[in-house]
């Protein structure tokens, strides 16, 4: 297997503000109806990054669809506002500012109402064009990798989410995606907490990262033995969401150039064919 061939550090969440289009005014004397403005949708862009979505430095920037055009004595009808389209990357959740889920984008092509137009002026509003939805939304990227890294910060030391591919002999390729470290309470958001624990959700396989020798948080901290660890990887796990721990899942060992690692790592063997994570 040839070295890593590429590596990138990513923007993983992005706020928008967005404004659907206002709906255009009716013709009250002819019964003419206003063309309705246009929607917010994001879609799903293969290849997309969230940081093409962010405004230049000191520009105050909105996502911004057509309104509607008017009702005129030569158009009865006005013409409707042209829709607006954001291009996101494949497995990005929007949200709205209080934390509602709009929905997931994970195939190409997929789209999710962020605004909706206003309508057209028509009898029922008194020929008043209506005005169109406007709110700030975010753009939560979940990783989508083969294989992500899942560790203590002892073991596993990125401060932000990379995604490599590995390269083997025989031309097959895998990403892997280097997550940050995680500490205890990562499920109630403590430390790097949830901005971690998402890309997880859609990695194919875990990969635990285990110090040989055990981890210590800090001096206020107990310290875990491996095997304490690898209880609490998968506790941190279930309690943010208990599907995860039906994930796929494989663990490694390292720092083992310390002295005594293989002989630490022979004990543990025993230990690991016997292990039951419960939560209880």
């Amino acid at each position: 297997m040839s070295k890593t061939k590429y590596t990138r550090n990513l923007i993983d969440a992005i706020r928008l503000y967005v404004k659907a289009g206002s709906g255009g005014n009716g013709h009250p004397k002819f019964g003419g109806i206003g063309g309705r403005g246009g929607d917010v949708f994001v879609e799903g862009v293969k290849n997309q990054k969230l940081e093409k979505l962010k405004k230049p430095r000191g520009e105050k920037r909105q996502f911004a669809a057509e309104s509607g055009k008017a009702s005129q004595t030569h158009r009865i009808y006005g013409q409707n506002g042209e829709h607006l389209v954001i291009p996101a990357p494949l497995g990005t959740m929007v949200q709205t500012d209080l934390g509602l889920t709009l929905g997931d984008i994970i195939e190409e092509g997929e789209k999710i109402l962020v605004a909706r137009g206003g309508s057209g002026g028509n009898p029922d509003n008194n020929f008043f064009g209506q005005p169109g939805e406007k709110h700030h939304i975010q753009l939560l990227l979940k990783l989508i990798a083969d294989i992500g890294l899942v560790g203590f910060p002892n073991a596993v030391t990125t401060l932000e989410p990379t995604v490599g591919m590995l390269k083997f002999d025989d031309s097959r390729m895998i990403s892997m995606a280097d997550l940050p470290g995680l500490i205890e309470g990562a499920w109630i958001n403590k430390g790097m907490g949830h901005k971690f624990l998402r890309h997880v959700e859609r990695t194919k396989l875990m990969l635990f990262v285990v110090d040989v020798e055990g981890f210590q948080l800090g001096p206020t901290y107990p310290r875990r033995s491996p095997i304490e660890t690898v209880i609490l990887l998968n506790k941190e796990l279930e309690l943010y969401q208990p599907e995860l721990i039906e994930k796929p899942a494989a663990l490694v060992f390292n720092k083992m150039d310390k002295i005594n690692s293989k002989e630490e790592l022979d004990a543990l063997k025993d230990q690991l064919l016997n292990i039951k994570v419960s939560l209880n």
